[in-house]
């Protein structure tokens, strides 16, 4: 009788190990923007499709460090399914190294919003300033405030389509992002960041910040 019992957990453990393969294969390949668009992709609850994505750079510290691995889950309508917070990767082209990079932000204007960065940590959404605690101000704060210069910013004032995000990184003096690129679509946005590995002892959820000042608005 506890043979049995053995036998089939071990039974479930192989059938549920061969579908986190099948899943997390499904993932690494609707990496392909095509693959988006297939029936595969839609036949697949995408917060079972998920992979692994690397930090190749400190612009989202200290939430996300340089080297640290993230679970992510693949999202099918970022302008239904993302919300203000979240951290999302999404591609743009390299024309020069014609090639698809990913990139990883924190969203922080919605489809439809007016967006103002009067500076790094004081950013207006329809006219109300934001709370970020996020924001990483860290030994390097002021070293970085002196070589980044907020005038160099070319999207400070931006009103958002209906299909567009802004997003930025957690260190903002640090990172390459919508203040110097422009508003992302809502087609290049592939999975939101849900689970963060910094080593063996330090790894969790990624938790999203509420916006008490913006609810009060509605």
């Amino acid at each position: 009788m506890f043979v049995k019992h053995l036998i089939k957990i071990y039974n479930a453990t192989l059938w549920f190990a061969g579908l986190l393969v099948i899943l997390m294969c499904v993932g690494y390949f609707a990496q392909s923007y095509s693959l988006r668009k297939s029936i595969l992709y839609k036949l697949f609850p995408t917060k079972l499709i998920f992979s692994f994505q690397y930090i190749p750079s400190a612009s989202m510290e200290n939430t996300l460090y340089t080297g640290d691995r993230t679970a992510s889950s693949f999202i099918k309508d970022p302008v239904k399914q993302i919300e203000r917070g979240d951290i999302i990767v999404f591609w743009r082209y390299n024309e020069e190294n014609k090639k698809q990079e990913y990139y990883t932000k924190r969203v922080i204007g919605l489809p439809g919003e007016h967006i103002v960065i009067n500076d790094v940590d004081d950013v207006t959404i329809n006219g109300i300033k934001i709370n970020e605690p996020y924001i990483c101000k860290g030994e390097q704060w002021e070293q970085d405030r002196y070589y980044n210069h907020l005038d160099e910013v070319e999207y400070n004032d931006v009103k958002l389509s209906d299909d567009e995000f802004f997003v930025m990184g957690d260190y903002r003096y640090n990172s390459n992002d919508c203040r110097y690129t422009g508003p992302i679509k809502a087609d290049v946005i592939m999975k939101t960041q849900d689970l963060y590995f910094h080593n063996i002892k330090d790894f969790g959820a990624i938790t999203k910040p509420e916006y008490p000042e913006l609810s009060e608005e509605n």
